[in-house]
């Protein structure tokens, strides 16, 4: 059996990004995910530099680095 490409394993975990919940009036969920160029660099991204089955983790989050994106943007 074919073990999965790592890329399109996280490719398929961003397009499946779907809120199953409800929140308070005048809050949204952001999901740069959902814009077709945002996940175009995406996809080229994942597919230059991670198609293989080299077994791998996904840090997913707003703050995974060492500042943070409220610093780093």
């Amino acid at each position: 059996m074919k073990k999965p490409v790592f890329a399109n394993k996280v490719l398929s975990f961003y397009k499946s990004l779907q809120p199953d919940f409800r929140l308070p009036k005048g809050f949204c969920v952001m999901n740069p995910y959902s814009n077709v160029e945002t996940m175009a660099v995406t996809e080229l991204f994942y597919r230059n530099y991670f198609n293989d089955t080299v077994k791998r983790r996904l840090i997913f989050g707003i703050n995974p680095g060492r500042f943070g994106g409220g610093i780093t943007g």
